[in-house]
């Protein structure tokens, strides 16, 4: 069994590693967008980025508040977690759609290529925290 403070290190770090994640590959996708086709759809890029990012972000904070709990809880919070994010998501494209004149389709493809990722880190975080992966 691992010491409690490895435990909260562990816990404390998923978040850094989100936010780095985020940070080192938003703004280079988002000047390709501007280079490429402009500032509206670089703003789409960023926004669907940021949306994702911060999906990732509450369901890393979920993940750490469920992890020790059985695992019943922690199945309901993963299903609950993932329709509260289609749910976000699907809002999101509505009032992309009817309250901007932003384009549609970089936002979507950059939300959901930054979810992929993100729910890459997240599994990789959560095989830490289980002990199944060793923390360096």
């Amino acid at each position: 069994m691992m010491p409690r403070s490895a435990g909260l290190a562990r816990r404390e770090g998923s978040g850094r590693i989100i936010l780095i994640a985020s940070l080192a590959t938003t703004p280079p996708a988002v000047l390709v967008a501007q280079a490429l086709s402009g500032p509206s759809v670089a703003m789409s890029v960023s926004f669907g980025a940021g949306l994702a990012a911060l999906s990732a972000l509450g369901g890393g904070w979920l993940q750490a508040r469920v992890m020790p709990m059985p695992p019943r809880y922690f199945l309901a919070a993963v299903a609950g977690s993932f329709l509260g994010r289609m749910l976000l998501f699907g809002v999101a494209v509505v009032v992309l759609v009817r309250g901007t004149d932003l384009p549609v389709a970089p936002f979507v493809a950059a939300l959901f290529s930054y979810y992929f990722l993100y729910q890459i880190l997240e599994i990789w975080i959560a095989h830490r925290r289980s002990g199944a992966l060793p923390s360096r």
